[in-house]
């Protein structure tokens, strides 16, 4: 008998840890995006490590950390978090997208463009991947591919596409 209530007093405490621990990981999360919303983000870097303090693998907290390293000017930091991202959450399609932004910043056209294609396995038809693509091309000095991934943005819808175009499709 005492070895059952012990067990359930352990289970009893475990659980409300767990549902504590769950809502506390919401209210860090809101007030991350909140302090996002400010620009103040090496704040919300701070709040986002105490969700992964609680959450080692939360994806949600990795990527809004990581997202706030790169508007920090901070890319290498960024990737570390995103290249973990795809790690722990291979179906995070935010992390492939995360890692090549990063990989972009840090002028690594080719690693670029091995997360943008990871990336769009995931998503074929998003206009954005196609324009990081075509800007790793141009970079690269693939004005050829860089013209064929502009239109293709283009053509998925995306506003921005018709300026690389005149740049580089000549």
């Amino acid at each position: 008998m005492k070895i059952l209530r012990t067990l359930i007093c352990a289970i009893l405490f475990a659980s409300i840890h767990f549902c504590l621990s769950g809502q506390n990981v919401d209210s860090l999360m809101n007030a991350g995006l909140k302090l996002q919303q400010k620009y103040k983000f090496q704040e919300a870097i701070a709040v986002y490590q105490k969700v992964l303090d609680i959450r080692p693998n939360d994806p949600n907290g990795m990527y809004q950390k990581a997202l706030c390293h790169m508007r920090n000017s901070e890319p290498q930091e960024a990737l570390s978090i995103f290249l973990r991202l795809t790690g722990v959450r291979p179906d995070f399609v935010g992390g492939f997208y995360g890692a090549a932004t990063a990989y972009s910043s840090l002028e690594n056209y080719p690693k670029t463009i091995e997360y943008i294609e990871k990336a769009m396995e995931f998503e074929p038809k998003n206009h954005e991947y196609y324009m990081v693509r075509g800007q790793a091309y141009a970079n690269m000095g693939d004005n050829k591919r860089a013209c064929k991934d502009f239109k293709t943005a283009k053509k998925l819808g995306n506003r921005h596409a018709k300026f690389s175009m005149q740049k580089y499709c000549k």
